[in-house]
């Protein structure tokens, strides 16, 4: 199957702009939900110094989890099933659909995190080993190649497997198997288009925090704040909005493929099936 990089993630990102009213609608909420934790988060730092813990950072990485979770489902099937699809959902719709996307992505991490213990656990031994029997230098070198080569093969496996957000969300039969079976041959083009994606996520972050930089300076006047005590707000801010179109840039991206993918494989597992109101 054809899948030109550029073409298919500026497809993907053209998207996004052209539906962003609707990205709005349903965006809108869970951003500025998203944004009292970490706030919250930095107020306590502030005012009674760093958590020695970062319990913060867990708590906002998983209350954004739930947050975005809607957006995610509802995003992946407006993409694959048409924009008809934003009628029957809500702004905010969580139900059992939902949930099961949650598990998804419970049991994703659990398999890339594993995968990615075991290679640690490996290299490990091996640099340890070399060690102890006097090779210093070889150890060096073969825990450096052996990280080069674990690296890319644990966001290759996580991207070879996340078309199961996709399933999940279309309410399909869900497998590791069939997503991995479905992206054969599209490893590294999958992985360096979702690479590009992250790069422009980033890059809108930046903007934003460089915007919130030039408007932060007056508003510090203003309020009579120091602007080093405004800025970390802004700058949060900027990150979750690059985030933000990372996520929505990469559903859209994996949407598309998947949709690709589905016209060559006709198979019960991999068709595009309509909406099922009892599931939200």
């Amino acid at each position: 199957m054809k899948f030109p990089v550029f073409q298919t993630t500026l497809e993907a990102l053209e998207y996004c702009w052209r539906e962003r009213q609707l990205l709005l609608r349903y965006a809108g909420l869970p951003f500025v939900l998203s944004l009292l934790v970490p706030f919250a988060g930095l107020a306590f730092d502030t005012e009674h110094g760093k958590s020695p813990f970062n319990i913060e950072l867990f708590a906002i990485i998983a209350v954004q989890l739930l947050i975005f979770l809607p957006l995610s489902v509802t995003w992946y099937r407006i993409v694959v099933l048409g924009e008809g699809e934003a009628q029957n959902r809500g702004v905010f719709t969580f139900g059992q659909r939902e949930w099961r996307f949650l598990l998804w992505q419970i049991l994703l991490g659990v398999a890339v995190g594993l995968f990615g213990g075991i290679a640690a656990i490996i290299i490990a031994v091996i640099y340890y080993g070399l060690t102890a029997l006097g090779y210093e230098t070889a150890a060096s070198i073969s825990a450096v190649i052996l990280t080069l080569v674990a690296l890319p093969s644990v966001f290759l496996l996580m991207t070879r497997l996340s078309l199961v957000f996709v399933l999940a969300a279309l309410d399909q039969p869900v497998k590791f198997k069939t997503s991995w079976q479905m992206t054969v041959g599209l490893s590294w083009r999958l992985f360096a288009a979702l690479i590009l994606v992250t790069l422009v996520g980033a890059a809108c972050g930046l903007l934003f925090r460089l915007v919130g930089f030039i408007l932060g300076v007056p508003t510090a006047m203003i309020a009579d704040s120091p602007l080093p005590k405004i800025l970390p707000y802004v700058y949060l801010v900027g990150q979750s909005a690059g985030g933000l179109i990372t996520l929505v840039g990469g559903a859209t991206l994996f949407g598309f493929v998947y949709k690709m993918l589905a016209a060559h494989m006709p198979r019960p597992d991999a068709r595009i099936i309509e909406n099922d109101p009892a599931l939200g």
